[in-house]
């Protein structure tokens, strides 16, 4: 699944759960759900800008701390708020 149809896919079934966004996450290839990742990082970090930080890498690079394992707890914490 491209990351645009992703996104909208995550949009219009919020909230969801635990198992929900497991699911959802299996359905995407690693590197779309790195994508979706520091798409949700980047954007927290970037809310209340009108541009973007000159010191904020937009890469999935921001997200190479965190573990594929933990994608879909992620996702729904982020996606339930």
């Amino acid at each position: 699944m491209p990351i645009y149809n992703a996104i909208n896919t995550l949009k219009s079934t919020a909230p969801l759960t635990l198992q929900q966004a497991s699911t959802f996450m299996g359905q995407l290839t690693p590197k779309v759900q790195m994508q979706i990742i520091a798409a949700i990082y980047i954007g927290r970090d970037h809310i209340h800008s009108n541009t973007w930080s000159e010191d904020v890498m937009l890469s999935t690079d921001y997200i190479d701390h965190i573990p594929p394992k933990d994608y879909a707890q992620i996702v729904y914490e982020k996606n339930s708020a």
